[in-house]
């Protein structure tokens, strides 16, 4: 049976998945300058949904792509063909859409519904087991002696971490998004990370009790590091979402604090899985791959999909709009950003 495709602004259901819901599609939709989109497909009577961005690139074409996070298929089970990719690819160019990229949700297993021969191995992904225990100090004793001493200095020194109740009310998210800004320039990353304060304030307004900030403070009362973390309340599963620490958090092992003491709240409330997203390379040779690792009771590799749907208008647009400096990027959009 050929399979079905539409494009739909939102499933009934979608809400019940964090980085699949319509509430965070629309935070960084505006990021993006897109639009947020969901492909609903239905093939023998079962129905699942793949959440999009859709961009204009001009030239009156487009390209579609999960947003920062992660994507993919949700829904019933069902596995895609081959032939079912040759009918997106031409249902997709017939919305002038010429090239699509899916970020796989790991936490999920997704990327198995599409074709192994699509799929592409990006890098690994962390995540840790929860339980809940009656304190903080009862949660130290069970950790890796160096995560604990790590954690003992911290606190030596009058570090302690606070979950933010009210953000922005108390005035917590501008002080935490100033580290954040701060140490996006200190590591020179890309423009794309120079986020604004209101994608911050949009994912405490759109997320509500789904996002989470904690802080860690010094003994000054002043916060020196802090994460949001995003709930899936149906899943029992927290992602470690966006982060930042100042030169003094980072002196002081900080961060071994925050997770810690994140993994013990979480755990408290009820949640299975601490999801602490991935490193920057495939091989976890680096610095954020090794912090992660030490955390992880499991980890996942987190799976890509590039797929070009109108090959001459795709090599048409990126001869007319990306540099030769910056012609890795597969996202014609991402490149000329």
């Amino acid at each position: 049976m050929q399979i079905k495709y539409s494009l739909i602004n939102k499933p009934e259901d979608s809400e019940n998945y964090i980085y699949f819901s319509k509430s965070y599609q629309k935070i960084f939709s505006r990021i993006y300058d897109s639009k947020s989109k969901y492909i609903k497909l239905e093939k023998n009577g079962k129905k699942a949904f793949l959440p999009l961005l859709i961009r204009e690139l001009g030239f009156k074409n487009f390209e579609a792509f999960s947003t920062y996070g992660y994507g993919g298929i949700f829904g019933e089970n069902f596995n895609l063909s081959n032939e079912d990719i040759q009918y997106f690819k031409e249902y997709l160019s017939n919305l002038n859409i010429h090239s699509l990229f899916i970020r796989h949700s790991p936490f999920t297993d997704n990327h198995f519904r599409f074709p192994e021969e699509i799929i592409e191995a990006n890098r690994k992904t962390y995540q840790c087991d929860l339980s809940n225990y009656p304190n903080f100090e009862s949660f130290k004793i069970n950790l890796k002696q160096k995560i604990r001493a790590s954690i003992n200095h911290a606190e030596k020194y009058s570090f302690y971490p606070k979950v933010v109740c009210n953000p922005l009310e108390e005035n917590y998210l501008k002080e935490f998004y100033k580290i954040y800004l701060s140490r996006m320039m200190e590591i020179n990353s890309s423009k794309f990370y120079y986020f604004d304060l209101k994608l911050f304030e949009d994912h405490i307004i759109n997320l509500c009790d789904k996002c989470q900030l904690i802080v860690i403070k010094n003994k000054l009362n002043k916060i020196v590091s802090g994460a949001l973390f995003l709930c899936d309340q149906k899943k029992k599963i927290v992602h470690y979402h966006l982060s930042a620490s100042t030169k003094e958090a980072l002196d002081n092992q900080c961060n071994d604090l925050m997770i810690s003491y994140a993994n013990f709240h979480f755990g408290k409330l009820g949640f299975k899985v601490m999801h602490l997203g991935g490193g920057m390379k495939f091989n976890e040779s680096d610095g954020l791959s090794r912090f992660k690792k030490k955390y992880s009771d499991f980890k996942k590799t987190f799976y890509i999909t590039k797929i070009i749907c109108n090959s001459k208008v795709y090599f048409d647009s990126r001869e007319k709009l990306v540099s030769k400096i910056k012609n890795n990027l597969f996202l014609i959009g991402d490149s000329i950003i």
